[in-house]
Formats: structure tokens, sequence, C-alpha cells
């Protein structure tokens, strides 16, 4: 089992009327569904394949944008806070979309 983190304050952003208009298009695209494991429950996160920090353009994309229970949420960070699928993301081309999908 993961370590707990301490609980620190939201950033403002997911405060944000935009992204909370985005959440909610991704929870109804994915059906509440983790994209992952496929559990469904009320109490989905919506995670970014590529970082906010990182690729701040990307941050309200909904095709950079994922359905994940807290479960697999948890194991996608490592100790430097990097994803551990790293690898598995895809190529987002230039008007935010991932190479090769209908999207």
């Amino acid at each position: 089992m993961l370590p707990k983190k301490p609980n620190k304050a939201p950033h403002p952003f997911y405060n944000s009327e935009e992204w909370r208009r985005v959440r909610r298009q991704v929870l109804h695209r994915d059906q509440h569904t983790c994209v992952q494991c496929g559990v469904k429950s009320d109490r989905m996160q919506v995670d970014h394949i590529y970082s906010r920090k990182d690729y701040p353009q990307l941050a309200l994309k909904v095709a950079n944008l994922r359905t994940l229970c807290p479960t697999c949420h948890a194991h996608q960070a490592t100790s430097f806070g990097r994803k551990a699928d790293y690898k598995e993301r895809p190529i987002i081309n230039y008007n935010g979309y991932p190479e090769g999908t209908e999207w």
C-alpha cells in the first residue's frame, strides 16, 4: 500500500469553473469508469496524461485527460512525482489531440 500524502490545499486551478466543466466532460465520456481497471465509482478522479506542470497548454484538453479510480491514480505517481506509465503516453499533436486517433 502506498503511503498517504499529507492533506494540502488544492491548487486554484482545480477550483476553476473551466476545470470543473472539463472534468465533468471527461467523467461523462469515460462513463465514470476507470480506464485502467474498469472499476465504476462515484469517487473517480480525472488524471492529466501529460502533467499540468510540464504541459500547461494541455491542462484543459479533454484528449489529455482520463478517468482513474483512486487506486489506479495513486499507482501512477512515483517517488519523484512522475507518472509510472510515462513511456505509454500517446504523442499529442499540434492541435492538442493524441496522434493516430479519431478525436
